[in-house]
């Protein structure tokens, strides 16, 4: 019988294309032991082997399979091997001729790399530490390897003429049943070998390999071939006692599992086709050896799997069992009764329970009220139906504490006759209750006060204003300390963080349990009164929270006054609460505009100036990037001359459908839009380009341009004017900068500004004086070069004689000072006559000219002195 041979390479256990050069090596002597093997094995069956043409077994074709399916792309070297075994090794090269043995090789090797594939297709494993693996490898060997080798070596045995027809059938029967033979005794030892290898591990001989020694169980592994030796040679029959090798077989199996099985099979099938050699030579006596090797392996090889698949499944459990007995979880096994069968350590702790003993109680006792063992019981009941519940319950441990817990119930039926059990796990939730409140405290709560941020006042709103049969009036105010960032600017943020505390205390003191106190943001609070009858109500409520404001609060060591202004709107469940909150912010907005420290209530009107005010501010943006404003000059006039000594520049800007727009509430605009520095910035740099005009025309007048806090408190500003002054080549000391009183009483920094102004050269004028809060020691102290005298002084000349005497006061103060004097408002010829004899020396008012754009300036500068001017008008009215 012709031998079989092939090449092999699959890719089961290593990585194709792999560089690693540990695992390169070990493919190149994985190869060449796969060649020897082969030609090692063809030697075996054909020196050691029944007289005759009939092979007991043919272990090339096992250790082809296995190769194959370790290695596929082997194949083209087993081909040249399997030639040079039927050529020169079984001596038929002249029987087969060159195509024949070529055409052979490749029909019979290529029958064993289908095996292979079959075998990675049905995804076998190399362990075979279950019966599907048997199943599957039985498969590929006998079913598909053996039968297509057996058909086709045969098929080319007869085309070369090796055959007779008649002999047909029963060559591929003696052809199959020795690679069958071969197959079963070689292909599970060279795939558990190969594989081990090729991965770089230590070929496993046992299961409990570690707990052996070593050279005890290689001479385990060869006491059912010794035994058969010695089997075959006692009596006179050698079959007589052969098949009492199963139980040596059988007994390594079961100690030692597959893997010793398969290795002692091996070794095995090779003493019984070297006794056969020697004692058998009756023909169905053959047959007998080789059926009993078939047999022998494959008791040994399945008892051995099975035995390896139930040490894995002991294993597994062993392992669940230490994580079950590890889990930070609870872990219980209890009956439809509730008997408990086990608790594990971390449920023993969780519950407080004895640590070794289980209490005689059942699982309901560990539950805190009827409604968690209500809700155990139905979640047992949906768990016996559906197979598992989950949840979540609460537990009691033994001192009372309750805990809550996410549950799982798991129902396992077991036979029909046992009883239900259940496995339950429960995980404590108590840090992740804390984390969510936590995180729901971070969400919807203000950290500093721990008031209810504006996320949460808007879902209370969306509640609380949904349509009801009831129609329900809510009052919803805003209130915002008023000018906090001078608080923050003037003691630190950490004190303005008090004053909001503190403030959010005395008003979460002042509100009802059913009202809603927020934080929306800043230094702005949100109340929402659930239930009033009208908005007096609220203007009850807003009296009592602007008393609060006023009260000192102490910050950190300071005493500081605050006030508070106040929006009111009411809505009734229906509306919209976003459009609730902007009108009660428009109303806040009112208030604080009236000067604040008060409150005011949202109507029609406040909304159509808040409109008005959103649509001046979007126009406000065109115009400053237009620059489509202006400036007007009101001269100053020296009464002695009646000549222009200066003039005060005044920001002007037509709206195209208002009209006219008062410079003070453009000027508000821009502040409140953030646009004042910027727009400042070009003021200023305007009016120094005017000025220098009238200077190259001979007049050398002093511009004054006016400007905000907010541009003062700008880091920049005193560089802009450098800047500026660079630019437009002015004479600094021709530059005068105004501000008014007010803005050197809120001291942020501003008096530092006005000094740097002064080292460029600059001029400090100081508007409305009188009306502020300067002190004789502050105004002496302060930067400032010439007061502004208040029209409100000026109005009553000359009939207010005790008026007179405050004017003169304030301009002999001034003289004292060294303080130039400029009065404002002045109308009349009489006010001005009395001015002079008061001993101010400059004017200015309408009495001499309005604000006049600047060529119309220039037109005065060039025409009679202006006094002279209104002094003749006067006469001749």
């Amino acid at each position: 019988m012709p031998t079989l041979r092939g090449v092999a390479s699959p890719n089961v256990l290593g990585r194709p294309g792999n560089t690693n050069h540990s695992t390169g090596r070990r493919d190149i002597v994985f190869t060449v032991a796969a060649i020897v093997a082969y030609l090692g094995a063809a030697v075996w069956a054909r020196d050691i082997s029944l007289p005759g043409p009939i092979l007991v077994w043919f272990p090339p074709a096992g250790v082809a399979i296995g190769v194959l399916y370790l290695r596929p792309r082997i194949f083209p070297l087993l081909i040249v091997a399997e030639i040079v075994s039927t050529a020169w090794i079984m001596g038929l090269a002249d029987d087969y001729g060159p195509l024949g043995l070529l055409v052979n090789a490749v029909v019979i090797v290529g029958a064993y790399q289908l095996a292979g594939e079959a075998l990675r297709r049905l995804r076998f494993d190399p362990r075979m530490r279950s019966s599907d693996d048997l199943v599957r490898l039985t498969f590929g060997c006998v079913v598909v390897g053996a039968t297509l080798a057996a058909v086709g070596g045969v098929l080319v045995q007869d085309a070369v003429g090796l055959l007779e027809g008649e002999e047909l059938i029963r060559s591929m029967s003696l052809f199959w049943v020795g690679d069958v033979v071969g197959t079963a005794c070689i292909t599970p030892s060279v795939v558990m070998v190969g594989s081990s290898f090729l991965k770089g591990e230590a070929v496993s001989m046992a299961d409990d390999e570690s707990s052996v020694n070593r050279f005890v169980l290689v001479a385990e592994l060869l006491i059912p071939s010794v035994a058969a030796v010695w089997l075959m040679i006692a009596g006179d029959t050698p079959m007589q006692f052969t098949y009492l090798a199963f139980v040596p077989v059988v007994a390594l199996a079961v100690r030692h599992g597959v893997a010793a099985a398969a290795l002692s099979s091996a070794a095995l099938g090779a003493v019984l086709t070297a006794g056969a050699h020697v004692l058998v030579d009756d023909p169905i006596e053959r047959s007998d050896i080789q059926l009993l090797m078939v047999v022998l392996t494959f008791t040994g090889i399945m008892v051995g799997a099975v035995v390896s698949a139930r040490r894995d499944v002991l294993a597994v459990k062993k392992q669940l069992s230490d994580i079950v007995e590890a889990t930070p979880d609870l872990v219980a096994t209890a009956l439809r009764d509730g008997s408990i069968r086990y608790v594990n350590p971390c449920g023993r702790s969780l519950l407080g329970l004895d640590p070794v003993a289980l209490p005689p109680t059942v699982a309901f006792d560990y539950l805190p009220d009827d409604l968690a063992a209500d809700l155990m019981r139905e979640g047992m009941k949906f768990a016996e139906r559906n197979g598992s519940w989950m949840g979540e319950n609460r537990l009691r441990r033994s001192d009372g504490a309750v805990i809550p817990v996410s549950q799982v119930l798991i129902a396992h039926h077991g036979d029909q006759e046992g009883p239900l059990t259940f496995s339950i796990v429960c995980r404590d939730m108590t840090d992740q209750r804390v984390l969510e409140d936590q995180l729901r405290q971070a969400a919807l709560y203000d950290d500093v006060t721990g008031l209810p941020n504006r996320a949460l006042l808007q879902h209370e709103l969306v509640r609380l204003m949904m349509p009801s049969d009831r129609p329900i009036n809510t009052a919803i105010m805003f209130t915002d300390v008023d000018h906090l960032q001078r608080v923050n600017e003037t003691f630190g943020f950490s004190t303005g963080d008090r004053v909001v505390l503190t403030v959010a205390r005395r008003l979460k003191a002042l509100i009802r349990g059913a009202d809603l106190l927020a934080r929306y943001g800043g230094a702005q609070f949100a109340l929402v009164l659930p239930d009033v009858s009208d908005e007096f109500d609220a203007i009850l409520l807003a009296n009592r929270m602007l008393a609060s404001f006023t009260e000192p609060i102490d910050a950190e060591g300071h005493k500081v006054r605050v006030t508070g202004s106040i929006g009111i709107v009411l809505v009734r469940t229906g509306d919209d609460h976003d459009e609730a909150l902007r009108r009660a912010e428009i109303a806040l907005h009112r208030a604080k505009e009236a000067g604040g420290g008060q409150f005011a209530l949202f109507d029609q009107d406040l909304e159509a100036h808040a409109i008005k005010r959103s649509e001046l501010e979007t126009d406000l943006r065109e115009v400053l990037d237009s620059k489509s404003w202006w400036l007007a000059y009101q001269p100053v006039i020296r009464l002695e001359t009646g000549e222009i000594t200066g003039a005060e520049a005044l920001l002007r800007w037509t709206h195209p459908e208002r009209g006219e727009i008062a410079p003070y509430e453009l000027i508000r605009l821009a502040e409140h839009s953030g646009a004042i520095v910027e727009l400042g910035r070009d003021i200023f740099e305007r009016a120094c380009s005017e000025a220098v005009r009238w200077h190259e025309s001979g007049f050398m007048i002093t511009v004054t341009v006016n400007v905000s806090a907010l541009q003062l408190r700008d880091p920049g500003f005193v560089t802009d004017v450098a800047a500026t002054i660079r630019k437009t080549g002015i004479d600094p000391t021709l530059v005068a900068v105004e501000l008014t009183e007010t803005i050197l009483a809120d001291g942020h920094g501003e008096v530092a500004a006005l000094r740097a102004l002064q080292r460029l050269g600059c001029r400090i004028a100081l508007d409305d004086f009188g009306t502020g809060f300067s002190s004789l020691a502050g105004l002496r102290d302060l930067p400032i070069d010439i007061i502004k005298l208040d029209r409100s002084f000026i109005t009553p000349l000359p009939e207010d004689r005790q008026g007179a005497s405050v004017v003169e006061a304030m301009i002999r103060l001034a003289e004292a000072l060294d303080l130039n004097v400029v009065a404002e408002g002045v109308e009349t010829a009489e006010q001005a006559a009395e001015l002079a004899r008061l001993g101010c020396s400059r004017v200015q008012g309408f009495l001499f000219s309005r604000a006049v754009p600047p060529d119309q300036l220039t037109t005065l500068l060039r025409s009679t002195p202006a006094w002279e001017q209104a002094r003749g008008q006067t006469a001749t009215g």
